[in-house]
């Protein structure tokens, strides 16, 4: 569904929901459609349980150079979202 509102759209797309361990960032930061990607990840509640870890989600994010390390920057702004 995200991949269809981000070809559909140029607004830019910020996940929420669902979104509870590294995996799913690393899952959203992959996604491409119509030469999109998700602008950011909404991982607050997440990390209030402790699912996953701020440094898990930083360590190597993606700067906006189209390399990403071993980390999981997601999204057009250079970063993972942490809101």
């Amino acid at each position: 569904l995200l991949a269809e509102v981000l070809s559909e759209t140029d607004i830019p797309l910020i996940a929420s929901g669902g979104v509870g361990r590294r995996e799913h960032v690393v899952e959203l930061a992959d996604l491409r459609s119509g030469g999109r990607r998700i602008a950011g990840v909404i991982v607050g509640k997440a990390l209030y349980e402790g699912t996953v870890e701020l440094r898990d989600l930083t360590d190597g994010a993606d700067t906006g150079t189209g390399t990403r390390g071993s980390g999981t920057g997601a999204g057009d702004t250079g970063g993972a979202g942490t809101g």
